[in-house]
């Protein structure tokens, strides 16, 4: 586990590099859409913790210039920031949704965690 400084989070003046790496290459700050990136977490969104429920997280996002589907890819989301040698990790997804935009200039991604199928299993 790599003790990373959460304050460069916080400073706006940091230059912050998101990378995502799948089996066929990298997306970079570069190709992602307007700095388009959300992750949602959480345990249990129902106003009690209920135990055995949880959920999984999620990261949306929207790239340009890739030609290729995503979908049921691994993709393992890493940053770095200026002025730190450490890479945080976000975590390793699979891709559930990948379409295209009517323009077919952007695709808009969806991808969960494992616990996605754990929790859609038979």
């Amino acid at each position: 586990m790599v003790n990373f400084n959460e304050s460069l989070f916080l400073q706006d003046s940091k230059d912050k590099q998101l990378k995502i790496t799948y089996d066929n290459g990298v997306i970079a700050n570069e190709i992602l859409h307007s700095e388009n990136f959300t992750l949602e977490e959480s345990i249990c969104s129902d106003n009690r913790l209920v135990f055995g429920s949880c959920e999984s997280s999620s990261v949306k996002f929207k790239v340009q210039n890739i030609s290729e589907s995503l979908k049921d890819k691994e993709i393992t989301i890493t940053e770095t920031i200026e002025g730190s040698n450490d890479v945080f990790e976000y975590g390793v997804f699979k891709v559930h949704s990948d379409k295209p935009t009517a323009d077919r200039k952007f695709r808009d991604i969806v991808a969960y965690d494992f616990m996605y199928d754990i929790l859609n299993a038979d």
